[in-house]
């Protein structure tokens, strides 16, 4: 199937904290790995293999119960990989 891995796998830490008697505080960080996968059913096409990639995730904050407050960074690492080249042909 197009655009479908074979495979994934995800990793995931969720912590909290207590901090005093009405707030606690979390982290919760994240990586998620997508397989290589083909984007064509034709060979001679450069989106044919569609490399692997990662993207790690990261949330820290703090939580009352009736309100939360958190600062969280997406694709952390700054990964780039090209998941689709144009194809003009």
């Amino acid at each position: 199937m197009l655009y479908s891995p074979r495979w994934t796998a995800d990793a995931v830490i969720d912590y909290t904290q207590a901090l005093g008697n009405t707030l606690r505080g979390f982290i919760n960080w994240d990586y998620d790995y997508i397989g290589p996968s083909n984007g064509s059913y034709q060979v001679s096409s450069p989106n044919y293999n569609d490399p692997a990639y990662g993207v790690m995730n990261l949330s820290i904050g703090v939580d009352s119960g009736e309100w939360e407050v958190s600062v969280f960074a997406r694709n952390l690492l700054n990964n780039q990989t090209i998941i689709l080249s144009p194809f003009l042909g």
